[in-house]
C-alpha cells in the first residue's frame, strides 16, 4: 500500500502558498504498518505549549532559522517531539498547502513511512500520548463528521471531525487528514462539504 500511495502522491504538484506574512510551518503525516495494518500516528499535545494545548495533531511546527527546508523542518519536529531520526523517515509525498485563519500559519503536509517498532521518545514538554490509529477506523463514515463554525472574520467554515475511542481529531488536522483520505482512498462520506480548500477555523 506504500508504494501506492507514493504513486499518487509522487507526480501530483502541490498547492502552495507565496511568500507572505503567514508563518510557515511543517508536519508530517507518519504511515506504519502494526500487525500488517496500516496505522497513522499522532500526538495528543500537552497542556504546556503555546498552541493547541491537549488537541490531536500530527508531529510538526514552524519553520526555524536552522532548517533548510520545509521538509528539515517537519523532520527536526519530529526528531523533537517523539525521537524520530530523520534517516529513518521515507518520504512518500505530499498534500497541498493551507493557512491557519486563527494562528496565522501556511502548513505544508508531507507524508512519510515509518518504521514499526520504534523506540519513540517523547517530549514530555511537548506530547502527552501517541495515538496510533488504523485507517480502516479513518474510513469509516461513522467515525466522521462535518460541522460548520462562523469565523471571527465573519465566514462560514467547515471543521472536519474524525473520533477514535475516546480521542477527537479536528482542526488543522482534520483538515489535513480528510484531504489525505480523499487522494488515496477516495473518502467521500455522505455529508456534504463547503468548497473552501484553503482556509480553516483552528
Amino acid at each position: 500500500m506504500i508504494k501506492k500511495i507514493e504513486s499518487i502522491l509522487k507526480d501530483r504538484p502541490n498547492k502552495s502558498y507565496p511568500p507572505s506574512d503567514l508563518v510557515p510551518a511543517a508536519v508530517l503525516i507518519p504511515l506504519l504498518y502494526i500487525d500488517d495494518a496500516l496505522h497513522i500516528l499522532f500526538t495528543k499535545r500537552s497542556q504546556q505549549v503555546e498552541h493547541h494545548k491537549g488537541e490531536i495533531s500530527f508531529p510538526g511546527g514552524t519553520l526555524d532559522d536552522t532548517d533548510s527546508s520545509l521538509l528539515g523542518c517537519a523532520l527536526r519536529e519530529c526528531h523533537e517531539e517523539i525521537g524520530l531520526l530523520p534517516e529513518d523517515t521515507h518520504i512518500i509525498g505530499l498534500l497541498d498547502d493551507f493557512r491557519t485563519v486563527v494562528t496565522h500559519f501556511v502548513v505544508t503536509p508531507f507524508v512519510g513511512h515509518i518504521p514499526h517498532p520504534y523506540p519513540f521518545q517523547v517530549s514530555a514538554y511537548e506530547i502527552d500520548e501517541l495515538i496510533f490509529i488504523p485507517i480502516s477506523s479513518l474510513l469509516d463514515p461513522s467515525n466522521y463528521a462535518r460541522k460548520d463554525k462562523m469565523g471571527a472574520d465573519g465566514h462560514l467554515y467547515h471543521l472536519d471531525y474524525f473520533y477514535y475511542q475516546e480521542h477527537t481529531i479536528w482542526g488543522a488536522t482534520g483538515f489535513i487528514l480528510k484531504q489525505f483520505l480523499e487522494l488515496v482512498y477516495q473518502f467521500s462520506p455522505e455529508q456534504p462539504t463547503l468548497h473552501n480548500p484553503h482556509r480553516l477555523i483552528d
